[in-house]
């Protein structure tokens, strides 16, 4: 069976129940094959070891993968889908007419045993379906219906009465003067070792599900940026961490630094001739202050980038430095722009002018005021987004440690675990909260204390304060609300693209930089090219697009149920593929303030607020 590599990462991973559209037969993923694709095994392999270091970290059970991923490469590979194999599943068939069941064995009986037609063998005028149940638990495991047998006719036939409900659905005996009622069987999972580590926590009971449930299958995905060779060399530089964080506070403004690092080249000299003559200036005149500040000024400019680099790591808690140079992602986001695929908007529409398209760049000012009022600082248009997408692993019945995270099972030909991945040059927006904003939020929440030097910080302050809390050990308030903010705000936009755009939220993608108030959407279609439609709606419709994406946080068509008891749903904030959190967290409350965290203000009234004053 040939499909998309997108339809395969988010519908037909190995192990995956899904219904097929030719007659709506059910199947089961057997396996994937497919040749290599360009990235490199080290880069995903990394990433892969973070995420299970966090979810073990977490208390959660990986037992399937090995404990140091990084020294068992040879015990995965790379694979870019191109053929999907399958089997029909479940084996459970019954007449939509009379509602005989027919119990097949293997999934070979049901290519062999079913005729073209699928009449009832019984009743000669119905045709068979499979039952449209199974069973999951939270351990990994997947297994068909239970049928019940009648006490007192237990070797005659069974037929099925399907009300569309697991609850109400059932079995009956056949014996026409029996047809005693045989309810569903809720089956539980024997022998299971996940459940007995933790049974205050961990039912041994299985969850019924259909194919189309959500609870059947969690695709567990990496989102990674496909770097080329001189960024690795960069990444593994120590002062890499340094630059990023640098050009995000704004110190530093040129990455190529960061590139020469990663080749190996060390911190430049000063100029002797310069520190003799500042030297001299200080011993003979000690108190001209004016003057020495000029000589250090000579001194520095000899010096490269590292009077930039002194003073990002002077703004920053020195923690703040070491755990960064562990994120993956804030140096990924310095890679980008040191490639020079980014494009802030306020220049593009300097450029514009300058081209003599005056009404263009004017819509762009217009909607970047608007960005301004909504508590939005930078918005960029990422026109090369070397993006790759790698399905690692699977959990049942819950995306979270609740359940046990198991690896892609492996091909019969390989004892190797598969990891599906898909990549592309693509496009993207890359939106930034305001950190000014964000502070005043958390400022008028009580999950910040007052600015120690003054009424509030200034932009490269309150960068730096960002940067310090999102990297904090300790979880805070603060830190929670710049990550939510965040999360919010991406599902907001992308929701909004389907007014303005050719995208709805399903065929586009987030790219989470939390850490540093940002998310990069990005067009999900995984095609060697794209059209730039991206960016021709950040040029048009920059404005409206924001604004009906803020407009759209105020309701909800489930409120007030929604906003006061879950935060956000289907209908206003979740999004069927593309999520990286599995639509946690996500929290209408926090942009427009009250819901069931009773936030006394929210980000988008802060914004406002600070905006007309």
């Amino acid at each position: 069976m040939q499909r998309s590599r997108v339809t395969v990462q988010y519908g037909h991973m190995p192990s995956q129940v899904f219904e097929h559209e030719v007659d709506g037969v059910y199947c089961v993923v057997r396996d994937i094959s497919g040749g290599r694709p360009d990235i490199p095994i080290e880069q995903v392999l990394e990433a892969l070891e973070l995420q299970l270091t966090k979810w073990r970290a977490a208390g959660g059970d990986a037992s399937g993968f090995p404990s140091n991923v990084m020294e068992h490469a040879d015990t995965f590979r790379l694979v870019r889908p191109e053929l999907v194999r399958w089997d029909v599943w479940p084996t459970r068939l019954f007449c939509g007419s009379c509602g005989h069941v027919l119990l097949l064995r293997t999934s070979r009986q049901a290519e062999a045993e079913i005729p073209a037609s699928r009449r009832c063998r019984q009743c000669r005028t119905g045709t068979y379906r499979q039952l449209p149940y199974y069973q999951v638990h939270a351990c990994g495991k997947r297994q068909q219906l239970q049928l019940p047998q009648c006490p007192d006719h237990p070797n005659d036939q069974r037929t099925f009465e399907d009300t569309g409900s697991f609850v109400t659905a059932g079995f009956r005996c056949s014996q026409q003067t029996c047809r005693r009622w045989l309810g569903m069987r809720f089956a539980t999972c024997n022998g299971c070792t996940f459940a007995a580590a933790d049974p205050a926590n961990r039912t041994r009971n299985l969850t019924p599900v259909t194919a189309r449930d959500t609870r059947a299958y969690y695709g567990h995905r990496l989102t990674l940026v496909n770097v080329d060779a001189q960024m690795r060399q960069a990444r593994n530089n120590d002062r890499a961490a340094v630059y990023a964080l640098g050009h995000y506070m704004g110190t530093i403004g040129d990455l190529s630094g960061m590139l020469a690092a990663g080749r190996g080249a060390g911190a430049p000299s000063p100029s002797s001739q310069a520190v003799d003559l500042l030297n001299m200036i200080r011993e003979r005149y000690p108190d001209d202050v004016e003057t020495i500040a000029r000589a250090q000024k000579v001194v520095d400019e000899t010096r490269g980038d590292e009077p930039a680099l002194e003073r990002t790591r002077t703004n920053l808690q020195p923690s703040t430095v070491v755990t960064a140079a562990a994120d993956r992602r804030t140096l990924e986001r310095a890679f980008l722009h040191a490639r020079h695929s980014v494009d802030n908007l306020a220049d593009v529409a300097a450029a514009l002018s300058s081209a003599g398209s005056n009404v263009l760049a004017d819509r762009i000012r217009t909607g970047l005021e608007t960005a301004r009022q909504l508590g939005l600082a930078r918005i960029s248009l990422v026109r090369e987004f070397p993006i790759a997408l790698v399905g690692y692993g699977f959990s049942r019945v819950h995306s979270d440690v609740r359940a046990r995270l198991l690896p892609l099972d492996a091909t019969r030909d390989t004892e190797q675990l598969p990891l599906i991945a898909v990549d592309a040059d693509t496009e993207g927006l890359l939106v930034e909260a305001d950190p000014v904003v964000l502070w005043h939020f958390c400022r008028a929440n009580g999950w910040t204390p007052r600015w120690s030097t003054s009424e509030e910080p200034t932009p490269e302050q309150a960068r730096a304060w960002v940067l310090d809390t999102s990297f904090s050990a300790v979880s805070t308030d603060a830190a929670d609300a710049i990550r939510r903010v965040t999360h919010v705000w991406s599902h907001l936009l992308m929701h909004a693209l389907a007014y303005h755009s050719s995208f709805s939220a399903n065929s586009v993608g987030e790219y989470l930089l939390e850490r540093a108030a940002s998310t990069l959407i990005f067009v999900a279609k995984f095609n060697s090219f794209n059209l730039g439609a991206l960016g021709a709606l950040a040029e048009q419709h920059l404005q409206l697009w924001l604004t009906d994406a803020a407009d759209a946080a105020a309701s909800c068509v489930h409120d007030p149920v929604c906003l006061a008891e879950r935060g956000g749903c289907h209908k206003c904030l979740a999004v069927a593929f593309g999520c990286e959190r599995f639509n946690r967290g996500l929290d209408r409350g926090y942009l427009v303030g009250g819901g069931r965290l009773a936030i006394q203000e929210g980000f988008l009234y802060t914004a406002a607020r600070l905006a007309n004053r």
